[in-house]
């Protein structure tokens, strides 16, 4: 056993004067404990952190392993209801008669079901394809706002339903820096 011992220390040593080096102090101080710790095995004096080590263990081995307690919280109705601000919200961009409950946390908005949830009880959040986005930018993003009719004149030619288009004007914005 003394070998091993010796051995340890000048493993320690060798860590012991990379630590003085500065690389890498944490370990040197682990190390330290390390050594004080098998010294304390046996018989040397420890250190004050290695004495308070060994009372904790003794007084959490007299303690009695108690069952734990089941905290049971009731749901607050603290936080903000995901129905009314959802329609707070529609009311504020004035299509609120384009969204309808479908179930918990589903939505038809503009015809199209979506998933909204709460982040941390502030944003309204929408699941857009993989990712989510706020429900205000959303609808800001895809309310059907301006549709026009727009008809090519020909001249001396009769109105038909060939010359008549249909357009949209997208809201889309293009996020990504050029």
């Amino acid at each position: 056993m003394p070998t091993f011992i010796q051995m340890y220390i000048v493993t320690s040593l060798s860590e012991i004067e990379s630590g003085l080096s500065q690389t890498d102090q944490k370990s040197v101080i682990n190390c330290l404990l390390e050594v004080a710790r098998l010294g304390y095995k046996f018989g040397l004096e420890p250190p004050n952190i290695i004495k308070m080590e060994t009372e904790i263990e003794e007084e959490e081995e007299e303690i009695p392993v108690s069952k734990p307690v089941e905290i049971v919280r009731p749901l607050s109705n603290k936080g903000p209801n995901l129905d009314a601000e959802i329609q707070r919200i529609a009311f504020n961009c004035k299509c609120h008669q384009y969204i309808k409950k479908l179930g918990d946390g589903k939505y038809a908005i503009f015809g199209k079901v979506v998933h909204i949830r709460f982040l941390q009880n502030r944003h309204i959040m929408v699941r857009v394809g993989g990712g989510w986005d706020t429900l205000e930018n959303y609808l800001e993003h895809h309310i059907p706002k301006q549709v026009f009719e727009h008809r090519r004149d020909i001249h001396g030619e009769p109105r038909n339903d060939v010359n008549k288009y249909l357009y949209f004007k997208s809201q889309y914005r293009s996020t990504s820096a050029s």
